[in-house]
């Protein structure tokens, strides 16, 4: 009840900020005493139970739906784990968390108490729910495996043009690459990466816990693509930018991070404010 007063309070001041807000918010949402928080718990308690389980004998006959001869996390499994989190998701659209304070629900912001819910619900679920993933899109992460290792026995400029970047940009990349090296300007593409700052960026991708935060990598990654282009290009668009984008996601060597996966997660997982922007 006092984490309940204080968010009064708080959005009945009229100096207070949204992050105070999200804050406290976030207080109530991992509080287990609070009745919201008490039901993300207890659905982070049973999604942890129902779904963290072990994947079927390697090798085995074992039918996808067939639940007969014990759980296993088969795709159909997966499948089934990734609908119920969405479908929990949804439920806390809306108008749902402001009307749970009735004494301020006109003035809560409903994308606030979205946006600060997916904070709090998605760091206790992503373990598993990624793996959820994983296990989904196995065939389609394989089969981007292993176009990606083709790759690996080409130089950088083999690879530049294979993926459709024209000769004559990749020489200007080339040329803006040598150019930031010490030395008489004789360094070898296919031992320094040209865009290895996109490389790098993009290599984060796993090691976050949110669609968000992965949205974000993704986007930070366009941005050193985009202001590499800029460099000697006064006009581009798609044409220009999705050849480079390849380039730097076939030579990144991530694909053990389940590209797939990953990219599946961000596309159902998103915001709808991000989703439509």
């Amino acid at each position: 009840r006092s984490l309940e007063e204080t968010l009064v309070q708080l959005v009945g001041h009229s100096g207070a900020d949204a992050k105070s807000v999200s804050t406290q918010l976030e207080n109530i949402m991992i509080c287990s005493q609070h009745r919201l928080g008490r039901v993300i718990q207890d659905y982070v308690s049973i999604f942890e139970a129902t779904y963290s389980l072990p994947l079927p004998p390697e090798g085995s006959d074992f039918d996808d739906t067939d639940m007969a001869r014990g759980p296993y996390l088969t795709r159909y499994v997966a499948f089934q784990g990734m609908h119920d989190v969405l479908s929990f998701i949804a439920c806390f659209s809306g108008n749902f968390i402001p009307s749970l304070f009735k004494r301020v629900s006109s003035q809560l912001s409903e994308q606030l108490c979205v946006t600060t819910f997916r904070r709090v619900l998605f760091p206790r679920i992503y373990p598993t729910l990624i793996r959820l993933y994983t296990v989904a899109f196995k065939d389609e992460d394989e089969l981007l495996s292993s176009k990606m290792e083709q790759f690996r026995v080409l130089s950088y400029r083999d690879v530049a043009l294979q993926v459709g970047i024209e000769e004559e940009m990749w020489n200007q990349l080339e040329g803006i690459e040598k150019s930031g090296n010490q030395g008489d300007g004789q360094i070898s593409l296919d031992l320094v990466h040209p865009l290895d700052d996109a490389v790098t960026s993009l290599q984060e991708i796993a090691s976050c816990s949110s669609p968000e935060e992965k949205l974000g990598v993704l986007k930070q990654t366009a941005n050193i693509i985009e202001t590499r282009l800029s460099k000697y290009v006064s006009s581009f668009g798609a044409d220009e930018f999705l050849p480079i984008f390849t380039f730097v996601l076939a030579t990144s060597n991530v694909d053990g991070q389940n590209l797939v996966a990953q990219f599946r997660f961000i596309e159902d997982f998103v915001g709808n404010d991000i989703h439509y922007s």
